[in-house]
């Protein structure tokens, strides 16, 4: 009865753990990269990565606009969904590339659309 009991125990820890799949998908840290917004004036940009209990925290910070806590974030197979709002709703879809880094499009509310990268921290 001892033994199942721990078989219960672990099977449950791993399940929990296998919930939260961006805690072993997204190395924390301050990430580094370039955000091209639909007029195409590339600038760079650095992103504060954290896990926050069982929450995935990202935000983005811009010397020219501020920083801006990205939103309804998703990473799933690859792929990182989020949006924020700098005045105006943007939605971007990052897929993940060989290198580590992700890159992709976002599409703001009026349908302009940029791009954003992000590169790991080294280590």
């Amino acid at each position: 009865m001892k033994l199942f009991r721990i078989f219960v125990i672990a099977i449950s820890v791993l399940l929990f753990f296998s919930s939260i799949p961006f805690a072993q998908s997204i190395k924390v840290g301050t990430w580094t990269g370039t955000m091209t917004p639909p007029n195409g004036e590339t600038s760079d940009v650095r992103y504060d990565v954290k896990i926050i209990g069982d929450s995935l925290s990202i935000t983005l910070i811009s010397a020219a606009m501020g920083n801006f806590p990205l939103q309804d974030i998703q990473l799933e197979k690859g792929k990182l969904v989020f949006s924020w709002d700098p005045g105006l709703q943007i939605g971007c879809s990052l897929n993940l590339q060989n290198d580590g880094r992700y890159e992709g499009q976002c599409i703001d509310a009026d349908g302009g659309k940029g791009k954003l990268t992000m590169v790991p921290p080294k280590g």
